[in-house]
């Protein structure tokens, strides 16, 4: 067993016989079979401590932070693939805090983020960004309608966020 002392736990996925913690320490990966855990954090591969989400991306675990982006860890070979807001680039991350991930029927890995919402092409590694704009009310806010996604219990929205009446169509991004 393990403890995650003074750490809050945000996040908890189930794998299997491995279990996810995510908290405001690191992401924790506990085998039930072994009775063996390892930390992830700054130390040994995260960008932030504060982990916000974990969760089953393509055999990698996807694991959004407060202020790291979006860090996908390979139990394969134990590396991170990090993608993070480069504001030289209308076509990274929107923001580093990662507060939901999704991936709808149609393999689209969207992105909840501090600044509105990404979908990932995962071909490219390119995302491309739904945010409200303050000059322009026409374009999206930040959060979706729950009917733009198949299973909306499995997208969770960050606090403070409001959940618009817009939807996306998820081929050209547009507003439907």
């Amino acid at each position: 067993h393990f403890r995650v002392g003074n750490k809050n736990v945000k996040r908890i996925f189930v794998d299997g016989d491995t279990v996810w913690v995510g908290t405001s320490g690191g992401a924790v990966r506990y085998d039930t079979r072994t009775d063996e855990y390892k930390l992830f954090d700054v130390k040994s591969g995260l960008l932030s401590n504060g982990v916000f989400h974990v969760g089953k991306l393509d055999g990698r675990v996807a694991v959004g932070t407060y202020g790291g982006g979006l860090n996908q860890f390979d139990p394969v070979n134990g590396i991170f693939t990090r993608y993070v807001n480069d504001s030289k680039s209308a076509s990274s991350l929107p923001n580093n805090y990662v507060w939901s991930i999704f991936t709808d029927s149609n393999s689209n890995l969207w992105v909840g983020t501090g600044n509105g919402l990404a979908r990932l092409n995962p071909d490219t590694g390119r995302f491309i960004s739904f945010s409200h704009r303050a000059d322009n009310s026409a374009e999206i806010e930040p959060g979706l309608k729950e009917s733009a996604f198949d299973d909306p219990s499995n997208f969770v929205f960050p606090a403070r966020v409001h959940i618009c009446e817009d939807e996306i169509e998820p081929d050209t991004g547009g507003n439907q």
